[in-house]
């Protein structure tokens, strides 16, 4: 009778635990988003640019998908609209450490004529959403992040990131 009870118990306590560690341990996506979106041109082309990094650098995010919306107002209708923006890479099968996503400004692109001087008035923000499949767990996951026209450099160069960098850092 007691060896019954011995044993009822050990396996009653590990269900119990096994039941609270699944329960606790879900995953959690860990990207990083650049400070800063940049619009410089690459292949002739206006490209805005910026950078995803998976914190979590040895468990990468399997079948990751990123979008990216600019949240415009539309000229003719007076409305705020979110308009889907067309990467060069939208997907990526192994999302192990970083990720350069680019789009380019053409004429079929929401955000096109963007300038320094109507960013403010044309632009409200730009969402980006990635969403991937935890390669530990086995769960999809997801993060976004939402940059406003403050956050955009459209007159780069290496000198410009420096002095952006150094002014964060309250370096001058």
């Amino acid at each position: 009778m007691v060896a019954l009870q011995f044993w009822t118990g050990v396996v009653l306590g590990a269900a119990a635990g096994g039941m609270l560690f699944s329960r606790v341990s879900t995953a959690h996506a860990r990207v990083a988003f650049s400070d800063c979106v940049v619009v410089s041109n690459i292949r002739g082309y206006p490209t805005l640019t910026f950078r995803m990094v998976n914190e979590r650098p040895f468990s990468c995010m399997l079948d990751a998908k990123c979008s990216v919306s600019a949240l415009v107002k539309d000229p003719v209708v007076g409305m705020r609209i979110l308009a889907p923006c067309k990467l060069e890479r939208s997907t990526n099968m192994m999302f192990r450490v970083l990720w350069n996503v680019m789009h380019k400004i053409d004429e079929d692109s929401p955000i096109s004529g963007l300038t320094e001087e109507n960013v403010e008035e044309k632009l409200l923000a730009l969402v980006v959403q990635i969403e991937g499949t935890d390669q530990t767990y086995m769960q999809t996951v997801f993060s976004n992040k939402c940059y406003y026209p403050s956050d955009f450099v459209l007159t780069i160069t290496s000198l410009t990131l420096w002095q952006r960098h150094h002014a964060k850092l309250g370096l001058t």
